[in-house]
This record gives structure tokens, sequence and C-alpha cells, in this order.
């Protein structure tokens, strides 16, 4: 649903219906505790002016990064604006700068006072 979205001309690629396939994708596996869409300035639509702050998928520049996370079993999407500044997220930036699929080495992270093992998939588009 995604890939389809992405494959249109930039002209005709809808943000809502990326946050809405990708929303779907989350909410259909229990076993998926976060899942971000992230995207180089102006790549979807070159229309990230437009978009400056809008909604939960957009950053402060207007770039579409949307972050959806479980949290304590609510649902939660949010605009995740410090993918603004690439230099300081390697999830995002070894699949960028290699071209290639990054999978993270495993960690845990506390989530609300319980270890959760974490790893993070990065598929360049």
């Amino acid at each position: 649903m995604v890939q389809e979205e992405l494959n249109l001309p930039k002209k005709d690629k809808d943000r809502d219906v990326l946050f809405k396939n990708i929303s779907f994708a989350f909410n259909s596996n229990e076993k998926i505790y976060a899942l971000g869409l992230y995207f180089e300035p102006n790549a979807i639509d070159g229309k990230d002016k437009e978009f400056k702050g809008k909604g939960v998928y957009s950053t402060k520049t207007g770039r579409f990064a949307c972050y959806i996370y479980n949290d304590n079993g609510k649902k939660t999407a949010i605009s995740l604006n410090e993918i603004d500044d690439n230099s300081t997220n390697e999830f995002y930036t070894n699949g960028i700068s290699k071209g290639e699929v990054f999978l993270g080495e495993p960690s845990y992270e506390d989530i609300n006072g319980v270890d959760v093992l974490m790893i993070s998939y990065n598929i360049p588009y």
C-alpha cells in the first residue's frame, strides 16, 4: 500500500494516504512497538513548505517524518522533528548513505519501566 503511493508521480502523491497506510500497517501487527516513515526534504511531493508543522506527519520544516508508537496500550502518532538534523540519527543515515537496507543492532530500551528489545530496520527509498 505504501509502495503503491510512492510509485505515483510526485504531483499525485498524497501524504494523508501515506499516513493512513502506515497507521494501518502498525495497527495490524501487535508485535510492532513503533513504526516510522521519514523522507528526505521535498522527496515525496516537493511541497514541504506547504506542510510546515501541519499534522502528525510533518516536521517544523514540512518534511514528512511520522513516528507511531505504543504508549501504554495507546497508539500514538507524532512528528519526528529531530529528523531534520540527520547527522544524529544513525537509524536513518546508515540506510541512506549505503543505499541499502539497514538492520540496526538489537538493544533494550526502557519503555515505561519495562525493557523492550528494539531493532531498527531501515529501507531507503
